[in-house]
């Protein structure tokens, strides 16, 4: 028997009035009740404050053809907010979505799209992949499992990670376990090499596993083949092993036996298989130290690393970094000196001293006074140098024409977009800089333009004497690596910008509060630059 739908929607002020009064007319085209009858029904299934605003209209108006009309007319007054107060509520219902404990992931999802569509009534859209990340974000899933749902995201679309939380955690009720049986393959990994180019070589080295099994004799001997696929366990032998995959504890019992399990970077359970001492040699790194007990090739040999490491720093440069990390030993600074005396590539670009000039600071405060200019390297290639006055931190790009678009480009992605516009822009008055994109570019970022003389470059003596460090640093490291004008710009604003300065702190520590994590410095390795990865030696064996 068909409904009749004689009884009008509910009127809930706790729910949006745009919903109810949509329900409403959705009625009006479905009840039996006659057309002049429709705003009686209506009125007088209303409560509180609506029903007081309905028992204003006099009985003969909501008595007529266009009764409807008139109630939501008169209700529209107080409950329909404006375009903009509406939009601001659909946003906040959206925003303010999490799932809770007691809620099951698919009921979450069908409150996240009705919220969404909601909000996108007013032309508020997210990008699919920010809402994707919102999706899982205000799941409430804990590391672990927002790494699961990651992982079975194919892509990075809403419908990718809306399918993906729906296969895994939707429906379902989750609870503690002591033990799983497993009924399907597990992974067990050993060290991943890379596809090797060409033909491949079937066997790189065979014996027999350093570290067998708990509760086991030794496996039979292995190959070693270069492929990126895991060794995997047959169900038949995790049956014989009698293994019980324990995922509260992240653990494994094999033979009887408990064995920790770790996660591959794709999320999944693995058995690293190495050996115990192989792996304690790998994670202990040798901290590079100085002390009054090292011999002088011991000392020489740490500290020709540090000299290297800064872009060939000179040895008063590197004897304050040591003396500020607490060293006092007297025989480091002999010693450095000896090593930039014999170093080929400090002697072939140092340079003869400038006599002091004496002038009154352009700057009391970070980004208050930024300088430029162009510096060439070779023919055709030239690097942008952008210097803080107060700070003397220094940031660059390399450039491969003086035209102003490409000045203004690199202007706005190297400084503006990471220290945000200066107050002041100082620059020569070359063409590439004294030309009317560059004042459209100040007058757009309210940046006050200063220029020098011509012929002068003394007036801008910061800038160009931090040029020449820069260049000193840009071309050792190029010589002594083979790098490119990038990295080697790159670096060198990394070994400028981590060295102290005249304020007894580095540029990057005035800028950023904190010194920059330097690679390798620390620990007895090869520079950055010069060192070889586990992945090369791997290839190379």
């Amino acid at each position: 028997m068909a409904a009749s739908y004689k009884v009008p929607p509910k009127f809930d002020e706790t729910r949006p009035y745009e919903c109810w009064k949509n329900e409403v007319n959705i009625w009006t085209r479905v009840t039996e009740l006659d057309k002049k009858k429709q705003a009686l029904a209506v009125a007088l299934g209303l409560e509180g404050r609506a029903r007081e605003m309905a028992m204003e209209i006099p009985a003969e108006d909501l008595d007529s053809d266009n009764g409807m009309a008139t109630l939501l007319a008169k209700l529209d007054n107080v409950f329909l907010k404006e375009e903009k107060d509406r939009a601001y509520e659909a946003y906040s219902y959206f925003d303010g979505i999490t799932k809770s404990s007691s809620v099951t992931m698919a009921d979450y999802i069908i409150d996240f799209e009705q919220r969404y569509n909601r909000m996108k009534k007013y032309n508020m859209t997210l990008p699919d992949a920010v809402l994707a990340f919102k999706l899982l974000d205000t799941a409430c899933l804990d590391e672990k499992n927002r790494q699961l749902a990651l992982t079975a995201c194919t892509e990075l679309t809403f419908s990718s990670m809306k399918s993906a939380l729906k296969r895994i955690f939707g429906g379902k009720t989750t609870g503690s376990s002591n033990g799983i049986q497993v009924n399907q393959d597990v992974a067990f990994f050993t060290e991943q090499r890379s596809q090797a180019r060409g033909k491949p070589n079937r066997t790189l080295q065979s014996g027999q596993p350093k570290q067998p099994l708990p509760g086991t004799n030794p496996l039979d001997k292995y190959e070693v083949v270069k492929v990126d696929i895991p060794l995997l366990l047959s169900k038949t032998s995790l049956k014989k092993a009698g293994t019980i995959l324990d995922m509260e504890k992240d653990s494994a019992v094999m033979f009887k036996q408990s064995i920790p399990l770790e996660f591959t970077s794709s999320g999944h359970y693995c058995v690293d298989i190495r050996d115990r001492d192989t792996k304690k040699d790998q994670a202990e790194e040798k901290v590079l130290t100085v002390t009054d007990n090292m011999s002088p090739d011991e000392k020489r040999k740490i500290l020709l690393k540090l000299h290297k490491q800064f872009g060939h720093a000179s040895a008063d440069r590197i004897q304050r970094l040591i003396h500020s990390s607490g060293n006092k030993d007297k025989e480091c600074f002999t010693i450095l000196q000896q090593i930039v005396y014999d170093c080929e590539i400090c002697q072939k670009y140092k340079r003869t001293k400038p006599k002091p000039a004496v002038g009154l600071p352009m700057a009391s405060e970070y980004n208050e006074t930024v300088a430029v200019d162009l510096h060439e390297l070779e023919p055709g290639v030239w690097y942008l140098h952008i210097i803080d006055h107060f700070t003397r931190f220094s940031a660059g790009n390399i450039v491969k024409t003086k035209k102003s678009s490409e000045i203004v480009n690199s202007f706005i992605h190297t400084w503006i977009s990471v220290h945000g516009a200066p107050q002041k822009l100082y620059s020569d008055n070359g063409g590439e800089f004294n030309n009317q994109e560059i004042r459209d570019m100040a007058e757009n970022f309210n940046i006050e333009t200063r220029s020098t003389a011509g012929y002068s470059p003394w007036s801008n003596g910061l800038l160009e004497r931090h040029n020449q460090t820069l260049t000193e640093i840009i071309l050792k490291v190029k010589r002594e690596n083979g790098c490119d004008w990038d990295t080697a710009l790159d670096w060198a604003l990394m070994a400028k910008n981590s060295m102290l300065n005249v304020h007894g702190y580095s540029p990057y520590q005035l800028v950023f509060g904190q010194n920059p994590n330097l690679p390798s410095v620390l620990v007895d390795k090869l520079p950055a630059l010069e060192g070889t990865t586990a992945h090369k030696t791997s290839q190379q064996m």
